[in-house]
């Protein structure tokens, strides 16, 4: 995995993290901040979809299973009036409110602006 951040002088204005696993799986977080508040994040999930491989574990090509993914980005827009869009490729399939997945991130944001901190270069 990967975790940048960007900053103005002493301001974190960008969160950037990736995380790579096994088989081609991996996820990203892209964090916009503002006055120690997060304002946007674009969370993309690229995961075997397990449910589908298990129903579908017949099929094969050259012996060898062939798996599918899930491949489902939000864009969480935290203003005044919250806004929350599910992407499957461009297209919007819900603009519900995942209260639990939106506090999931926000945690996991703030949990990696700590992380941060440990950069010797920023704790001047």
């Amino acid at each position: 995995g990967a975790l940048y951040g960007y900053y103005v002088d002493t301001n974190l204005l960008i969160i950037n993290a990736n995380y790579g696993g096994a088989e081609g799986a991996y996820s990203r977080r892209k964090i916009y901040w503002n006055d120690n508040q997060i304002i946007r994040i674009d969370y993309q999930e690229h995961y075997i979809d397990l449910e589908e491989y298990e129903k579908d574990n017949t099929l094969k090509t050259n012996n060898t299973p062939i798996i599918t993914y899930t491949d489902t980005a939000y864009q969480i827009l935290l203003a005044s009036e919250p806004q929350m869009k599910k992407l499957v490729g461009d297209s919007v399939v819900s603009e519900e409110w995942d209260f639990f997945l939106a506090k999931r991130l926000v945690d996991c944001g703030f949990r990696m602006k700590e992380e941060l901190k440990t950069d010797k270069r920023l704790s001047k």
